[in-house]
């Protein structure tokens, strides 16, 4: 087994960091170096097919036999797998927190805003973060890029990036198929189908994955049995999910790969198990320590008068049960993603490649916010919610790249990177009538007049456009042991931001419209050295900019 030993310095705004780490290359390393056995993992955490252990970089990687293997589902899985990766989704709602050696930007913290762990579907970039928890569906290999990563794929990914890694159509035929039956309504189907049309020129590759489950914790509100599949039932923490590939790959020449993929994402989460703290009516109290302030919001404004403003709770937390209010539900997405790539082999040294990239999804939520039995949190007689995020995004992206490797001692690439995005969201304070009976359906969040209280705290339209040329070169020397790398990336953004006027009610601002507009360009480099102290070790080192 060959062992990396990685030194890597990071700066942004002047704050600098500095990781020491010795990473076992792989999620497999560890189990299979008690046998003597290290698995040959191929990744593409540097944009082209290279063997996980060669790679100067800290990267943990899964195949879909390894997370098969470990029953891994999701993104929160990954995270337990890997070292210096966390991963959190807040109650399953689209708000989702990468963290990458526990840096983490606080402005946009799981508001759906872009952050510094980028996430890229087959080259891809995912721009929010309400689509980054894909599930594994079609998933060949899922890899989790650590260190500064901005050069490379972009100013996004100044800690890390995690790429997925989808099952290209084969030449030879194949149906796959497995089904898994659970406890608390739990049915997985997942089936696919691949296979050369034509022989060795058009290749294609089709597959359905479901999963539906009830959840393991018990709703213990008293009108919870519903029949709708909106919201919760007697369980907390199910959901419904429904992915759809097709894929075709098409070889014209023996130098020329074509290949397109067509994804659509059905999901319905519901609410889990949770207790709400905050600084709001009845729960104000558990707020012990930190910054105290009595006159925040004093008695009588209208929204947690009066109450007990410190700022933070110290101590152990305390543990009730809340019932969670049956019309409410964590996320419910759908999403359509388009991919399309044509590789040349120009001749033995120089290779083109191009990449479009197309995603619209939709999403919304109806977060359930009241803490106390009989919905007393803001109004008597009124359950609180919460919709957000509540939007949809339409964005396309343009890649080219030419690279250079005759197997001598230079190698290198550049390109050019262009992006268009339309944004749109929304944030509602909203408020139902307590619940007397069962409910009989559905609550549409995009309908006001369905609400006792529909207050806007924020609509905001976000319209970027960037243009980003990239390069890289490298140099090989003492015998091919050691090799010097530079990188660098260069992006212009013009971004476009319109607040819309929004309603308010007692206690909550009115906010006027306002449109922001500016141009942004980043320079961020990186520097890279490994060397091979011996066959079995690998020391590397870099330095990088955001």
């Amino acid at each position: 087994m060959k062992r990396k030993l990685g030194l890597r310095s990071q700066s942004a705004m002047g704050i600098a960091l500095a990781a020491l780490a010795v990473d076992m290359t792989g999620a497999l390393a560890q189990q299979q170096a008690q046998v003597g056995v290290l698995e040959e993992i191929i990744v593409t955490a540097r944009k082209r097919e290279e063997l996980l252990q060669e790679i100067p970089l800290s990267v943990t990687a899964f195949t879909a036999n390894e997370m098969s293997k470990r029953n891994i589902l999701d993104m929160k899985d990954i995270a337990r797998f890997t070292p210096g990766f966390s991963f959190q989704d807040y109650g399953g709602g689209g708000a989702t927190a990468p963290v990458i050696r526990g840096a983490n930007q606080v402005a946009g913290f799981g508001s759906g805003l872009e952050q510094n762990v980028s996430f890229f579907f087959d080259g891809v970039y995912l721009p929010r973060n309400y689509i980054t928890n894909l599930g594994f569906g079609n998933i060949e290999r899922v890899e989790v890029v650590k260190g500064p990563q901005s050069a490379r794929y972009g100013r996004n990914a100044f800690v890390g990036a995690v790429n997925y890694v989808s099952k290209r159509p084969t030449e030879d035929p194949g149906i796959d198929g497995t089904l898994t039956l659970g406890n608390h309504g739990k049915v997985e189907v997942a089936a696919s189908a691949s296979g050369a049309v034509v022989p060795e020129r058009l290749r294609a590759r089709v597959s359905v994955d479901y999963s539906n489950f009830d959840g393991t914790w018990r709703n213990t509100h008293p009108f919870a049995n519903i029949n709708f599949s909106q919201g919760t039932d007697d369980w907390l923490g199910g959901h419904r999910k429904t992915i759809f590939s097709g894929a075709l790959q098409l070889l014209p020449t023996d130098d020329v790969t074509v290949d397109l993929a067509y994804y659509n994402y059905d999901f319905n989460e519901e609410h889990r198990a949770q207790n709400f703290f905050a600084e709001l009516g009845g729960d104000s109290q558990f707020l012990n320590c930190g910054q105290f302030n009595p006159n925040v919001r004093p008695a009588g404004s209208g929204l947690g008068g009066g109450g007990q403003w410190f700022r933070l709770f110290c101590g152990e937390m305390p543990l009730r049960n809340i019932p969670i209010d049956p019309r409410g539900y964590a996320r419910q997405m759908s999403a359509d993603f388009i991919r399309a790539s044509v590789d040349w082999k120009i001749n033995d040294a120089v290779s083109f490649n191009y990449l479009f990239g197309y995603i619209e999804a939709n999403t919304k939520s109806l977060g359930y916010k009241d803490t106390l039995p009989g919905c007393t949190f803001f109004i008597p007689g009124q359950c609180v919610f919460e919709n957000g995020p509540l939007g949809n995004f339409v964005t396309s992206s343009h890649e080219v790249r030419v690279s250079y490797d005759d197997s001598g001692p230079v190698t290198g690439a550049v390109g050019l990177f262009y992006t268009q995005n339309r944004d749109f969201g929304t944030q509602n304070f909203v408020t139902l009538p307590l619940l007397t009976a069962v409910p009989t359906g559905p609550v549409d969040v995009n309908d006001p007049t369905k609400f006792l209280v529909y207050a806007v705290l924020g609509r905001t339209v976000l319209k970027p456009e960037i243009w980003s040329p990239f390069g890289e070169i490298a140099f090989r020397f003492l015998e091919d042991r050691a090799r010097f790398g530079l990188e660098a990336r260069w992006s212009s953004e013009k971004k476009f931001q319109g607040s819309l006027p929004t309603a308010g009610t007692a206690g909550l601002n009115n906010f006027v419209g306002l449109a922001l507009e500016d141009k942004f360009t980043a320079f961020t480099p990186r520097i890279t050295f490994d060397y091979n102290v011996t066959d079995d070790s690998l020391l590397f080192a870099s330095a990088a900019r955001g």
